[in-house]
């Protein structure tokens, strides 16, 4: 809550795994939310609640009364503006959403990315001059499993954020993370929230290079063999990236330690890149995968194995 104890008006921008987790666990917590969706998905939650399964809450089923549910156009016209608003789209969305996200907020507003894709903290603030863009992550594995439908995978939920240059408002940015842990969401308010954002690329960026490129799921990487060889040594490129970044995680192996992560995956998943992939839509594969090419070629980093990713999905340099 702010201050002067007046209930701060969430706003969460995309319905999908993760977007939709947030937004049904804040308003589980009885604090004033607003879903942004659209099409099929929003007509279902409308029609029977927004179904969100799996939580630490248990399984919901949220009604309009408990959370708002509308798309972009209704929210801009209700008038209202965001204390914080939490951006869960897709990276290849950020440009088409930036002036929904610019009209629905104020210069006190909170931007919170949450988005799989490095650098969109930045990228957001530059199409938003004027606004207070933070950067963050979430670890969380959670998907949509039918219109009006989300599903967390494990209990696990974790979201981490912070300034970039230190001048937005910590009371603010922490008044957020009390709300958000009154909502059972782990949350961290970085000092250094540049480098705690790319830890969790470091890891997602070679699951889903590998996942997509071999046409496996996580069981494969789970076991000895040469899938997990694969992401292994896109693991060590993409570490190699970061160091040339400056981000060298002191007294931390982080190809180990990464590696070790693959054993808490559900057996059958595989990174939400991988599903669109597989449709033949869009996708991030430009932000997760070959944006480490362009950052190797950049910094003077041998990345084969991430160019020959990139080659067999048609990018070149």
């Amino acid at each position: 809550m702010t201050e002067n104890n007046e209930r701060m008006k969430y706003v969460v921008l995309g319905a999908g795994g993760t977007g939709g987790c947030i937004a049904a666990y804040l308003a589980a917590a009885g604090w004033d939310t607003t879903l942004i969706a659209r099409g099929a998905h929003l007509a279902a939650m409308r029609e029977q609640g927004f179904r969100v399964k799996g939580t630490r809450w248990g399984d919901l089923c949220l009604t309009c009364e408990k959370l708002k549910m509308m798309t972009s156009e209704e929210y801009l016209a209700s008038g209202e503006k965001a204390d914080a608003l939490f951006v869960c789209v897709k990276g290849y969305s950020i440009d088409e959403t930036a002036p929904f996200i610019g009209e629905a907020t104020t210069k006190e507003s909170l931007i919170i990315p949450i988005l799989n894709v490095v650098n969109t903290g930045e990228k957001l603030q530059g199409l938003l001059p004027e606004r207070t863009v933070l950067s963050g992550c979430i670890y969380i594995a959670s998907c949509i499993t039918a219109p009006g439908e989300v599903s967390q995978l494990t209990k696990s939920m974790k979201v981490v954020y912070g300034s970039r240059d230190g001048l937005a408002d910590r009371a603010k940015m922490e008044a957020v993370r009390a709300d958000m842990e009154a909502a059972r969401i782990d949350t961290e308010v970085a000092e250094e929230i540049v480098p705690a954002a790319y830890e969790k690329f470091i890891f997602l960026s070679p699951y889903a290079a590998a996942g997509a490129y071999l046409d496996v799921v996580s069981a494969e990487f789970q076991k000895e063999g040469p899938a997990k060889d694969f992401f292994v040594e896109l693991l060590k490129e993409v570490v190699a990236v970061a160091a040339a970044q400056g981000f060298t995680y002191p007294g931390r192996d982080m190809v180990q330690e990464k590696t070790d992560h693959l054993r808490v995956l559900n057996p059958t998943s595989t990174a939400s890149m991988v599903k669109d992939v597989k449709k033949g839509g869009k996708s991030e594969i430009d932000g997760l995968v070959f944006e480490v090419v362009r950052l190797g070629h950049k910094y003077g980093v041998p990345v084969p194995y991430y160019e020959k990713v990139s080659r067999h999905f048609g990018y070149t340099w």
